[in-house]
């Protein structure tokens, strides 16, 4: 018996067979192999579902959350994710579907002006475009080069900058961009 060399094909349905026993690796990779081994590419997968995600959610929602302060108003709740709710962090709750949705809750502000309300609306993209470049930054200082430090600035930019594109879900959800619209156009905003 020779060894094998893994095999990697991008497919949306279904999978190939080879010679032997074919596996499906998340999310339309397929890995041909003798032993199950954890690729690289899974770590990176598990790096971005249960470190990035949170991150940049958390970072996107204090970002909110400073300009809501700003304006005067008082942070009701943070929560990160949708579903059953896992733990607690004082104002900030956690669910179990961290990586889907978040939002912040601000109560009582005193300084609603157009102005106040587009800052708290663009801080979460803008928080999240600063981290952007403070994780280039700091990693171009360091010298360091690597696949999952421009997965860390790539998500932080792409969710900033995504965030800022005015759309709504089918659900009715809005994004911050459609709020900002919103505001710009009508000088108001709906919740939802």
């Amino acid at each position: 018996m020779g060894t094998r060399t893994a095999v990697y094909e991008t497919r949306t349905y279904g999978a190939v067979r080879g010679r032997g026993n074919y596996l499906i690796f998340p999310p339309t990779r397929l890995i041909y192999e003798r032993e199950l081994k954890m690729s690289y590419e899974s770590l990176e997968f598990l790096y971005v579902v249960f470190v990035l995600s949170p991150a940049f959610t958390m970072i996107h929602e204090f970002g909110h959350a400073l300009f809501g302060l700003l304006a005067g108003g008082k942070i009701e709740s943070i929560v990160i994710g949708t579903g059953k709710r896992l733990f607690n962090l004082g104002i900030v709750h956690f669910n179990i579907l961290f990586f889907l949705t978040a939002n912040c809750r601000i109560v009582d502000m005193k300084r609603t002006s157009k102005t106040n309300r587009i800052l708290f609306y663009l801080g979460g993209p803008l928080l999240n475009i600063v981290s952007a470049g403070l994780v280039y930054f700091i990693a171009r200082q360091l010298g360091v080069n690597n696949r999952l430090i421009f997965l860390t600035y790539m998500l932080f930019l792409v969710v900033g900058i995504g965030n800022l594109i005015p759309f709504e879900t089918k659900k009715g959800a809005k994004s911050d961009g459609m709020r900002i619209y919103s505001i710009l156009k009508h000088g108001v905003t709906q919740q939802g």
